[in-house]
């Protein structure tokens, strides 16, 4: 349970994004990167569930699992461009980006890990140490979350700059629901194309 829940903990950053771009002072450009960012992790979640959860506890490598490691070598060099670029600009405190560097590392240290008990045989392998596996897996998705979480927490508008807050319901609501819609797209896409279940039937299984 805990390893399939970690899977869909990107959900938790594209929420905080959202709200912070539509109720935060910011650069315009920082808030719609910051609600395309929330769409793209949405996408994120439902592929990291199908290809981590779904696909490879039942059969292996497959088509989610690629999709899954493409969209998050994107989402990993989307977020370090913008954090580069919110710390250049005066609108992320050194102090956010150093940590959330700390936790990434260590987060990718973890995903390294897993990796090399999948690949070895023996004792120290994926098959003879299955919790071992999945804690590095879960800690992979849940330190990252994390990373993402405190850079969130930490953008803001440079100092004098002229910002915009729309503080609107509706814009928020409007841009979970596209959010939702883009992985309701996408799973119903993917199913007639490679004949896999939907996040709905796996849910219910």
């Amino acid at each position: 349970m805990i390893y399939a829940a970690s899977s869909l903990l990107y959900l938790l950053l594209s929420a905080a994004l959202v709200t912070v771009a539509s109720t935060r002072c910011l650069l315009p450009t920082h808030a719609l990167g910051a609600r395309l960012m929330a769409l793209w992790l949405a996408l994120q979640s439902a592929l990291s569930y199908m290809g981590d959860v779904q696909e490879f506890l039942s059969t292996g490598h497959g088509p989610w699992g690629t999709a899954d490691r493409g969209a998050a070598v994107v989402t990993l060099a989307t977020f370090v461009g913008f954090t580069s670029l919110a710390w250049l600009t005066e609108a992320m405190p050194t102090v956010h980006v150093f940590i959330s560097g700390v936790l990434l590392t260590v987060s990718l240290l973890c995903l390294l890990a897993g990796m090399v008990l999948v690949r070895r045989t023996g004792t120290w392998s994926a098959e003879e140490r299955p919790i071992l596996w999945a804690s590095c897996h879960v800690l992979w998705h849940t330190l990252g979350t994390a990373s993402g979480l405190v850079l969130v927490m930490g953008l803001s508008a440079p100092r004098d700059a002229v910002c915009v807050v729309s503080n609107s319901f509706a814009e928020i609501m409007t841009t979970y629901a596209v959010a939702m819609a883009v992985v309701a797209v996408v799973c119903v896409v993917a199913r007639k194309e490679f004949d896999l279940p939907t996040i709905t039937e796996c849910v219910r299984a």
